[in-house]
């Protein structure tokens, strides 16, 4: 059997819409008769479903008076643990965004009091700052835009992040912003097609990558908060270059880089750890733990934590010993 968003129950048509924002990431089903002889519309469309989460698929029954059709929701929230036992047990981790919408979840002030997440909460993705004590967080970047991954610069006095237009096709160019994480207007940082992800190190460094995609390739360019594009630092050739994962140790010297998209079931997925001052490399090997979702080094730069998941669906939250190449 196959399955569509669009479906016929004898004359009628039914059709999914998205919801209008700050739902936007909600669909439902709605219904119009159909004039069999002009194929036009009679009448007006009536909803059939609602609440929240997206109608993935539609299908009717042989004889047109049965509809059966899947919803699903995403609903990504951020959390928030202190580490025990030197960095290798979580407390219970504690909710920090009180809300139904997306949150995700990005950096933390250099004070380390406060998160740096981006949320859809009042439409768009916008960024926002919040302690664990709080429960309302604080607007660091709005607008009619899509704002995303922000990140700390080297001296941690501004962020950096990604802004989208709505409806974001990728072919149209994504613009980097900087804006003071006390606040105050954005300012252009550069701009181009296919930027997918952007990390400082912490000062006495003052690297700053991108990732862009370019037709097959994973290109990784250095960058100044102020003055803009540097040079090409590194690369990966892939089929799907937009399906990886990266971080940067904060003293700017080792680029870790994950396939996120598991392809071939088989295949033990690697972490590449590439030396930018040497230009040598190391492989971390993830057994048993196919996919990896993100990875981010520890502050102290010396491993690294990765989330994850089996092939049943089963997610983890990994702390891998980059030093020693173990798990």
């Amino acid at each position: 059997m196959k399955f569509w968003t669009l479906a016929w129950t004898n004359d009628h048509l039914v059709y999914v819409l998205d919801e209008s924002p700050p739902n936007q990431n909600d669909s439902n089903a709605w219904s119009v008769k159909i004039d069999p002889r002009t194929a036009k519309p009679l009448g007006t469309a009536t909803r059939l479903t609602t609440g929240s989460g997206k109608v993935q698929y539609l299908s009717s029954a042989a004889d047109g008076r049965r509809l059966a059709y899947v919803k699903q929701s995403w609903q990504p929230d951020v959390y928030v643990a202190r580490l025990e036992a030197n960095g290798t047990k979580l407390q219970n981790p504690r909710l920090l965004t009180l809300d139904e919408r997306q949150d995700l979840p990005w950096a933390w002030t250099p004070d380390s009091k406060q998160v740096i997440f981006g949320s859809d909460r009042d439409g768009a993705f916008h960024l926002f700052r919040q302690a664990p004590e709080q429960t309302t967080p604080e607007l660091l970047v709005g607008g009619k835009e899509e704002s995303m991954v922000p990140r700390l610069t080297p001296d941690g006095k501004e962020i950096v992040y990604l802004q989208f237009q709505p409806g974001f096709e990728g072919a149209e160019a994504v613009r980097m912003l900087r804006v003071p994480l006390t606040g105050g207007p954005p300012e252009l940082v550069l701009e181009g097609r296919g930027l997918t992800n952007l990390q400082c190190a912490r000062l006495p460094s003052t690297l700053c990558l991108y990732s862009r995609v370019d037709d097959k390739r994973l290109v990784f360019y250095s960058f100044d908060p102020l003055q803009g594009k540097g040079q090409e630092v590194a690369h990966v050739d892939d089929d799907i270059p937009y399906a990886y994962n990266w971080s940067l140790t904060p003293d700017g010297s080792t680029l870790a880089i994950a396939k996120a998209r598991k392809i071939d079931l088989s295949v033990t997925p690697d972490i590449r750890l590439l030396s930018l001052t040497d230009h040598t490399e190391r492989t971390i090997r993830l057994k048993e733990w196919p996919g990896v979702s993100s990875l981010d080094w520890a502050a102290d730069g010396k491993s690294l934590w990765v989330s994850t998941s089996t092939n049943t669906g089963t997610s983890a939250l990994l702390k891998s010993t980059a030093s020693l190449g173990a798990d």
